[in-house]
């Protein structure tokens, strides 16, 4: 019983990964394309820079509390 569970949870969790950044993917293009009709091109650069600074900084934060978790394990 727990092979198959953790066989259901090794296809369920990359699925999520991948559809939560197909979804990011387009909301992030149609808030571009919003941005820049509305207000202007220059706008729509400064939003791409400040939601690409957000996902860095999201990035490094989680790859920092994954490694100190690692480190307490071992």
């Amino acid at each position: 019983m727990q092979k198959g569970q953790n066989l259901k949870l090794a296809v369920l969790i990359p699925l999520a990964a991948i559809l939560i950044t197909v979804a990011s993917i387009v909301i992030i293009g149609e808030l571009l394309l919003f941005v820049s009709s509305t207000i202007g091109g220059t706008a729509a650069i400064l939003v791409a820079v400040a939601i690409m600074a957000a996902i860095t900084v999201v990035a490094v934060l989680l790859s920092r509390s994954g490694s100190r978790s690692e480190a307490r394990h071992s």
